[in-house]
C-alpha cells in the first residue's frame, strides 16, 4: 500500500485529489557520539483526496527520505524522521510559478 501511496508515476490527474503541503522534521544523530542536536525541517507537496491520506502519503515520503552516510571524520550520520509537523490543504488547485505552498502565523 505504501508503494501505491508514493507511486511517482502518478501525476495529479485525479480530479478528486487536492494538493497538500506536508512539513516534517528530521533529527540527525552520530553513532557513538553525542554532538549538539541538529534538526532539519522539510516541506513537500502531496496530492491526495483528503488530509488523512495526505498525512499517510507524507509519512511514507518522509520515511523513504531518511538517510545515513559517513562524514569527513568517518562518523556515521543518520537522519531519521522525528515528526510530521503540519499538513495543510493548499488554496490553489493548480500548481504554477508563484503558487503559495507554505505559510505559518506568528507574533513577535
Amino acid at each position: 500500500m505504501v508503494g501505491d501511496l508514493m507511486d511517482s508515476t502518478k501525476l495529479h490527474d485525479d480530479a478528486q485529489d487536492n494538493w497538500y503541503f506536508v512539513s516534517v522534521v528530521y533529527r540527525a544523530s552520530v553513532r557513538g557520539n553525542s554532538p549538539p542536536i541538529l534538526f532539519e525541517r522539510r516541506v513537500f507537496l502531496v496530492a491526495a483526496p483528503n488530509v488523512v491520506v495526505a498525512k499517510q502519503v507524507g509519512q511514507a515520503v518522509a520515511v523513504s527520505s531518511e538517510l545515513g552516510y559517513k562524514n569527513e571524520f568517518g562518523e556515521f550520520i543518520s537522519w531519521k524522521l522525528e515528526c510530521i509537523e503540519d499538513v495543510q490543504e493548499l488554496f490553489d488547485k493548480n500548481i504554477v510559478t508563484g503558487t503559495q505552498v507554505y505559510w505559518s502565523y506568528f507574533e513577535r
